[in-house]
């Protein structure tokens, strides 16, 4: 049987570094490690004859260590104790931190005495792999770095490692030659396409990028594979798309299909070009990465946990927001620890929302502990605070946890909301009254943002744009908008002149792939006197098959200053084939509005405000498709006032047709003098006497 090794043979194991090994102490080394390995298989009476040798050890590392075999041994040791790893997405157990952390900090010994020592790299990415860190990736980098300049090969872990960290904080040109040392056969077709595609779009090259993701997905052929992919999603994805995720057959091409729906579906909802939420996700992970990581220095691998006072904002020297003694004080922390470690709750808010279009930094001695991010839209603002936990050396140890009230000092953040400048001088009840509500308002922003996500047009202000879409029969969408002139000042170009970004993004309302986009500029030419009140108009023809589609249009003036957009859903666009009887989407016009489409030599009349008066009035466009020469149709016009409520039309017109051909474009005239101011639901009906069958559009009406 083995000699049962003594806490003495643990004490020389770790501190004789003058004397070489001898055959016994390279025999109680290998006790040693087989020692460790009985405790890592979970063994109990090992790990009871192991626990004084690995104290002794523990007290012996508090010294210099001087030569690093028995080092080496000492980290198999620690390691054993520490068993099982806790997954470095959740804390620590208790007693595994007694070990954990002087394991790693051991091997990071190891590894500054030597910037070749493989073994003991390998062992840190075990136990932090990228994306987490074992030291500040600039550190991590450099060793990175060290050993790739000394061998010929790296290990697959370090080359992944050292391929994140260049995107990270060093090159593009370094990430290729990393890329380029992973062996080929070390990682699947469906991973290196992965990380090509992160190397093109950080050199910016879309197109190479999108090539490769698409190439990537359609090899997917494991579930390591899936998972892989599946980390670009993992932010956002609702759970029933994670759901038909997991349930996708490992099958060829299964997964690419899956996800060229899921990205269109994003920028169809965004209103962006195809292609703009991935790459926008890709450039999110590395400013996130480089910004706002949770772990700044390595301790989540150590597995050092966050404490409850990781809550307590610092806020020394400021005029800090006020807070009532009759609040509990978690209803202002929030959190007492990260919800991810990778990325603080900064960097996932990037992730969901994308760049912030400002930060403010208060200033003082707590100006690196607190922060405000704001992201401006057209439809509002997002803003929320975070602060870092005020715990000793947390400013270059930790990230920031989002908080539910404005954090830092008030004087400064206040030129976002003028409240906060009368706040911070106030201490009566109003003041606390006006607290409370800027406290939950913000505790309000703050949920919103953590359970919403997308990639819409980023403006500072909206503006009242108002976009209309029509399918058109036989094939197209035509889609129409009108901006308030006076909003687009700040657009202009030329005397005289303002201008518009307009995006039209048109997909299936069922899978949400876009089949067409319109991405152009107008411009207009106005006099400066008459931009108040006047609304700026265009249209435009949109090249679409027969279908059933969402359309999503943004538009704003180039500076991004002032934006709007909308939705407009379902817009059919009914097929000409004179099978069976077909109705196009009406279009309502305004008599005297001075916008008009040319249509198969028709002149069809628009109305861009999509508003009427009283006293206007409104030719109907539609088009008939499928009809029986010689049959009648009877035609009905009705207006039914909004909601559901209504048991009858408020109007109803009828007349017939007798089909002269399979197809008839018609227009009849509408009035709304019998209407009171409203909002209303025209409705328009065509029914085949003989057949019986009928097809019925609506749209909404809107009476000033």
């Amino acid at each position: 049987m083995p000699r049962r090794p003594s806490i003495l043979a643990g004490l020389t194991l770790a501190t004789l570094a003058t004397i070489p090994r001898t055959a016994s102490a390279q025999r109680e080394g290998a006790d040693f490690d087989a020692l460790a390995v009985r405790v890592t298989a979970g063994e109990a009476s090992a790990r009871k004859e192991l626990m004084p040798i690995a104290r002794r050890m523990l007290v012996d590392w508090n010294g210099t260590p001087r030569r690093p075999e028995p080092v080496r041994g000492m980290v198999t040791v620690f390691l054993a104790m520490a068993q099982p790893l806790t997954p470095l997405d959740q804390p620590p157990r208790e007693n595994e931190v007694d070990w954990r952390g002087p394991a790693v900090r051991a091997l990071r010994w190891l590894v500054a005495a030597d910037s070749g020592d493989i073994p003991s790299l390998e062992r840190l990415m075990r136990i932090a792999p990228y994306p987490y860190i074992w030291q500040p990736p600039e550190k991590e980098l450099a060793h990175l770095r060290a050993a790739a300049a000394r061998h010929a090969t790296l290990p697959t872990r370090l080359g992944l490692a050292w391929f994140g960290l260049e995107l990270e904080v060093g090159t593009t040109a370094g990430a290729a030659r990393a890329l380029a040392r992973i062996p080929a056969d070390s990682i699947s077709s469906a991973v290196r396409q992965h990380l090509l595609t992160r190397l093109a779009y950080a050199e910016g090259d879309s197109t190479r990028a999108r090539d490769a993701y698409r190439t990537g997905a359609q090899a997917i052929a494991s579930a390591g594979d899936a998972a892989w992919f599946f980390g670009d999603l993992d932010w956002f994805a609702s759970s029933a798309e994670r759901t038909q995720w997991q349930a996708l057959p490992l099958r060829p091409g299964s997964h690419a299909t899956w996800l060229a729906g899921f990205w269109d579906r994003q920028d169809l909802e965004d209103g962006r070009m195809p292609g703009s939420r991935l790459a926008a996700q890709f450039e999110r992970w590395r400013f996130a990465l480089r910004e706002f990581r949770w772990d700044l220095d390595g301790s989540v691998a150590e597995g050092q946990p966050v404490p409850r006072a990781a809550a307590i904002e610092l806020g020394l020297g400021d005029s800090p927001f006020p807070k009532s003694e009759g609040t509990a004080q978690i209803m202002y922390d929030n959190r007492y620890a990260p919800i991810d470690r990778v990325l603080d709750d900064r960097g996932r808010l990037v992730m969901r929302h994308g760049l912030p279009t400002e930060r403010i930094l208060t200033p003082g001695i707590t100006s690196m502990a607190q922060e405000t991010l704001v992201w401006s839209r057209g439809d509002g603002q997002v803003v929320v605070s975070f602060s870092r936990p005020a715990m000793s050396g947390t400013v270059t140890r930790l990230g920031m946890l989002a908080r539910n009230y404005p954090v830092g000092d008030l004087l400064t953040i206040c030129r976002r909301d003028a409240r906060l400048c009368v706040l911070a001088g106030i201490s009566s009840d109003g003041g606390r009254n006006m607290a409370e509500r800027i406290r939950q308002e913000f505790t309000a922003a703050r949920e919103v943002a953590e359970r919403t996500e997308g990639n819409p047009e980023l403006y500072r202000k909206g503006m009242a744009g108002i976009f209309q879409a029509y399918g058109i029969a036989g094939g197209g969408v035509l889609v129409v908008m009108a901006l308030p002139a006076d909003a687009l000042r700040s657009g202009k170009g030329s005397a005289g002149e303002l201008l518009a970004e307009w995006r039209a993004v048109i997909g299936d309302a069922t899978t949400g792939r876009i089949v067409a986009t319109l991405d152009t500029v107008r411009r207009w030419r106005v006099d400066p006197s008459t931009v108040k009140g006047r609304f700026l108009t265009a249209y435009a023809v949109v090249p679409t098959p027969p279908g059933e589609y969402t359309v999503t249009m943004v538009a704003g003036d180039a500076a991004h200053q002032v934006g709007a957009g909308g939705r407009v859903a379902p817009v059919s666009v009914t097929p000409r084939d004179g099978r069976i009887l077909r109705l196009s989407d009406p279009i309502l016009g305004r008599a005297g509005s001075g916008v008009t489409w040319q249509h198969a030599g028709d002149a069809v009349s628009l109305n861009p405000t999509n508003a009427w008066t009283r006293d206007d009035e409104a030719p109907l466009y539609y088009e008939l498709d499928g009809l029986v020469v010689g049959r009648s149709y009877a035609i009905e016009v009705e207006i039914w006032e909004g909601g559901e409520k209504a048991k009858a039309p408020e109007t109803r017109v009828g007349f017939s047709l007798v089909a002269t051909a399979a197809t008839h474009r018609g227009e009849q005239l509408v009035s709304f003098k019998q209407l009171k101011p409203g909002d209303y639901r025209l409705v328009l009906r065509v029914r085949d006497v003989v057949g019986g069958t009928a097809v019925e559009r609506s749209r909404s009406v809107a009476v000033r």
